[in-house]
């Protein structure tokens, strides 16, 4: 990966509003490569139900191959995220805001979905019921508050990237929505 960040463009945004493909760009960006085969273990699907997503990741420019490796006694292709970080374009036209929300709507639900996973398991294991942590918030804040969270916000997931390197540990996921409301 040579950028730090990438701000999509609406293709790409539109491109992540599909599950799947945004399990793999998770994937990716957590493992930094992988290839077709290591991504289909991690996210317990088929190798071959991943070959048209990867394609149009690709396509539109969100991963790129990177040489080869040798798997299961062949040569597989290995691929990387464009950037360690995808942050979401602006606009404000319907196609925006239309792929915008498709995108917030898939990541919500998988958050969901991990903690239901949590939930269900901590019948035999209890310490993923300790660290749940929910938190919900609302509230008034002027421009620079609100400037000032957000940099915190990501100071936050730069501390989680950093720390969340190492192989040992539990696994963890946080998902974070800071929104500015509609005035009632």
């Amino acid at each position: 990966m040579t950028t730090r960040s990438h701000r999509l463009n609406p293709r790409q945004l539109e491109c992540l509003a599909s599950p799947v493909r945004a399990e793999l760009m998770e994937c990716l960006v957590a493992r930094s490569s992988a290839t077709v085969e290591e991504l289909a273990a991690a996210t317990g699907r088929s190798v071959h139900s991943l070959y048209y997503h990867l394609d149009l990741l690709r396509d539109v420019g969100l991963l790129r191959e990177r040489g080869s490796r040798a798997s299961g006694g062949r040569r597989a292709a290995v691929f990387e995220p464009i950037a360690p970080r995808l942050r979401l374009p602006r606009g404000n036209d319907e196609a925006h805001r239309t792929s915008a929300t498709r995108a917030v709507r898939t990541m919500l639900r998988k958050a969901d979905r991990e903690h239901a996973d949590a939930r269900h398991a901590s019948a035999t294991d209890p310490a993923l019921v300790r660290h749940i942590r929910p938190l919900r918030i609302r509230t008034r804040l002027d421009e620079r508050s609100a400037r000032e969270f957000a940099r915190r916000l990501a100071e936050l997931g730069e501390w989680l990237r950093e720390h969340g390197r190492s192989r040992g540990g539990r696994a963890y996921s946080m998902t974070a929505l800071f929104t500015a409301l509609a005035e009632e």
